[in-house]
This record gives structure tokens, C-alpha cells and sequence, in this order.
């Protein structure tokens, strides 16, 4: 990676690959990997789905001008329709058990580790369709410093 990009965009990034990476999320959900919002209409969608939100952040300073250390805190979650069954919940398992299991990871010019900070177990209706749907998963603090 180069130095063009912030800590933010490349914790998506990362976010990305990672999950992707995993055998059996892939698996489940392919490529519906999902930053801040689907792109399809509700009507076009398929489930399962994770989605993944930049929720805000901190970062730590160094003397001067330079940032030794960014903290941004995702939710991440897995969304189907109606209630979850066991295979949806094994993909909000996986998630947990991929991200809290990073400990020192390098990617591009940077390094990353993750913390559950909250879980996530809602439902919600969405009124266009009519539908309920769950969301499974939680609040991710990653740490983020660059390697070089």
C-alpha cells in the first residue's frame, strides 16, 4: 500500500480481505462483503450478508507532526433474513473468532490488530419490504499503526 490512503480507508481495506479470506464465511456470504451499504435494492438482495461501518475513532500522537497509532471502531455484523439459523450464526462466530485472533497482522505499509469492544444481536423491519431481518455480530476496535 502506499502512503496516500488514511488508517480509515485502510482498515476497510483490511476488514475486506480478511473476512474474505476466511473459508467458511466465504463460503457462506461469496463476495457480499459490504462496506457501509448495499448496493442492491432491498428486493434484489441475497442473504446472508456482512456489512461492516466505520463508526468513529481515536488516534495517538508522537512528538510533532506524526500519528504512532489509529483506533478506529467498526461494527461489523452479519444480516439475514428472519431468524438467524445456525449456519448465520456460525458466520457471526467466525467473524468474532477472525478479528479478536488478530494480533499483530501486517498488511501493506501497515500493521493491524482487533478487539470486540461490544456485541450486536438486533432485528429490525425494514418497511419497504415488509420483512424482518437480524443482525449478528459486534463493535470492533482495531489499532492500526503504520510498519514503516
Amino acid at each position: 500500500m502506499s502512503n496516500d490512503v488514511t488508517e480509515a480507508q485502510e482498515s476497510k481495506r483490511w476488514l475486506y480481505s480478511v473476512l474474505h479470506g476466511d473459508t467458511y464465511i466465504e463460503s457462506q456470504v461469496a463476495d457480499r462483503i459490504y462496506d457501509s451499504y448495499v448496493p442492491e435494492d432491498p428486493e434484489d438482495r441475497e442473504f446472508p450478508y456482512i456489512l461492516y461501518n466505520f463508526m468513529g475513532g481515536l488516534d495517538i500522537d508522537a512528538l510533532g507532526t506524526n500519528r504512532l497509532l489509529s483506533q478506529p471502531l467498526f461494527q461489523v455484523r452479519v444480516v439475514c433474513e428472519g431468524r438467524p439459523d445456525a449456519a448465520v450464526r456460525k458466520v457471526d462466530k467466525r467473524i468474532d473468532d477472525v478479528l479478536q485472533n488478530t494480533v499483530y497482522q501486517p498488511s501493506g505499509d501497515y500493521y493491524f490488530s482487533a478487539r470486540r469492544e461490544q456485541p450486536v444481536d438486533r432485528s429490525e423491519m425494514d418497511t419497504s419490504t415488509g420483512k424482518y431481518y437480524s443482525n449478528l455480530g459486534g463493535l470492533y476496535r482495531l489499532y492500526i499503526g503504520r510498519t514503516v
